[in-house]
């Protein structure tokens, strides 16, 4: 009689843990979706207090540290993106955002060969992503690796046909590299498909 009223406790000690741990996890999950929401709306410092807010209820929630870094690079907080990113890597090395954002900071910050190094984990773990072979190829350009930079402009512009920013900057990078004719053929379509500062260069150099 008392083994069977000892395991009736266990249980329902067991029970009110697991219906905690649920609720708790709700509730993070409820703030997660608010800082959605207020980054669709551009409030970041909004975003960035609701994703703490989820990060406390539950601090193994590696998004909620992405999704915060996201709005800390938009409020330009770089520092506290780049610890966001690293704890995010810290609980989950294999999800590509983290390395994808925090190269980002670290090209905004000039940092471009720390830059390159997470943007090719990144590639390693989401090969068909357009945009990180694009800014891949501006770290590349600005270490001077001309052809490195027109290889990932190139594999960005596969991806994503339409995409009129790799045209324009593999148009740069061929002018850099003495290819004058398809530099402007490159810069060319990006006009076509509504780049703003191709006609200029265009205009310029392209006679």
């Amino acid at each position: 009689m008392q083994l069977h009223r000892n395991i009736k406790q266990t249980l329902s000690v067991v029970l009110l843990t697991i219906i905690a741990s649920c609720a708790l996890a709700q509730t993070a999950e409820t703030h997660f979706n608010t800082g959605l929401a207020m980054i669709d709306n551009r409030n970041y410092e909004g975003a960035v207090n609701e994703y703490s807010k989820a990060i406390t209820l539950n601090p193994e929630y590696a998004e909620a540290y992405i999704k915060r870094g996201v709005s800390n690079i938009q409020l330009e907080d770089y520092t506290a993106a780049i610890t966001d990113f690293n704890m995010a890597l810290v609980l989950n090395p294999e999800v590509w955002e983290a390395w994808y954002y925090r190269a980002n900071v670290h090209r905004k910050t000039g940092n471009y060969a720390k830059a390159l190094n997470d943007y090719n984990k990144a590639i390693e773990l989401n090969g068909s992503f357009a945009d990180a072979y694009f800014h891949r190829g501006i770290s590349k350009y600005n270490l001077k690796d001309f052809a490195g930079a027109i290889s990932d402009y190139t594999k960005a512009i596969e991806l994503k046909p339409s995409f009129h920013e790799a045209f324009y900057n593999r148009g740069l990078a061929r002018y850099k590299s003495d290819d004058k004719k398809n530099a402007c053929a490159d810069l060319n379509k990006a006009k076509q498909l509504g780049n703003a500062y191709a006609a200029d260069f265009i205009a310029k150099y392209c006679k």
